[in-house]
């Protein structure tokens, strides 16, 4: 399977979230941040796919919007402060990733994003003056 996530978008029942069962445990919270990432930022579906005989449509949003989708989901998978608390527990990335439940390439993603090590290490310089 090839599929990560979608959302499905019903009239009357509202939005429901699927992912792919087949990939990690951290991929699949990932691709639900992705998806409610959508729906947060009510992204408008550049096309809808339907289906014969069925009351529901999945959607695919542009360019712009993935990306801004998967810039928030990292914002909602692993917010700076998490990032921040965990860094001065002195964890490392795979620490990190583990208690989050998060892949490891999201928490270097953030790590680098986020300039979180380069603000606690001017903050330990201050306090060694």
């Amino acid at each position: 399977m090839s599929w990560s996530a979608f959302t499905i978008s019903h009239e009357h029942k509202g939005k429901r979230v699927f992912y792919n069962p087949t990939h990690p445990r951290g991929r699949h919270e990932s691709n639900v941040m992705h998806e409610i990432s959508h729906i947060l930022c009510n992204h408008a579906p550049s096309k809808f796919v339907t289906f014969e005989n069925c009351d529901f449509s999945l959607r695919t949003c542009d360019p712009e919007q993935e990306e801004e989708a998967d810039w928030f989901s990292g914002c909602l998978k692993l917010p700076r402060e998490s990032l921040i608390w965990a860094v001065r527990q002195k964890m490392e990335n795979e620490e990190i990733a583990s208690h989050f439940v998060t892949s490891l390439e999201m928490v270097k993603f953030r790590r680098n994003v986020t300039g979180v090590d380069r603000q606690i290490q001017q903050g330990r310089k201050r306090w060694q003056k």
